[in-house]
């Protein structure tokens, strides 16, 4: 008898150059029980968008070469990636920034300070839909 696949862990994309950030960003996905993919500058999380096709990308603004703006641009104007959810993570929060990133199609944005903080993980996870179901152990008799 074939046993039934249950539902797949959501895929994320992180494009973040700080690499104790992008740390801190994995472990706080793992924790919403998502596999994570990291891109440390803009040109390469692109890239691995349109390679992998995450459920959501997170994105800083100040990056490397390509930065979050075009970024941003470059995935809005990739048909198969248009629709895809994306979520600014940065320390400039600027009103100015959100209306911006808004305009070019960002979904969410996000206080880098305060998502590392723990803060801000509801709102991520309302991209990723309902937490797989976990089992439950069997208590100990």
């Amino acid at each position: 008898m074939k046993k039934k696949a249950g539902p797949r862990r959501k895929k994320v994309l992180v494009i973040e150059d700080d690499a104790d950030v992008a740390k801190i960003l994995e472990l706080l996905l793992h924790s919403l029980d998502a596999d994570v993919l990291i891109a440390d500058d803009g040109m390469t999380g692109v890239e691995m968008a349109r390679a992998e096709r995450p459920d959501l990308v997170l994105v800083d603004l100040h990056l490397p070469g390509m930065n979050g703006i075009e970024v941003i641009r470059s995935l809005r104007a990739t048909p198969k990636l248009a629709g895809l959810p994306l979520i600014v993570v940065t320390g400039n929060s600027t009103v100015e920034t959100v209306r911006e990133t808004a305009k070019l199609g960002a979904n969410d944005f996000l206080v880098k300070a305060n998502v590392l903080a723990g803060a801000g993980l509801e709102r991520i996870q309302k991209y990723l839909g309902p937490p797989k179901s976990r089992p439950r152990t069997a208590a100990p008799k």
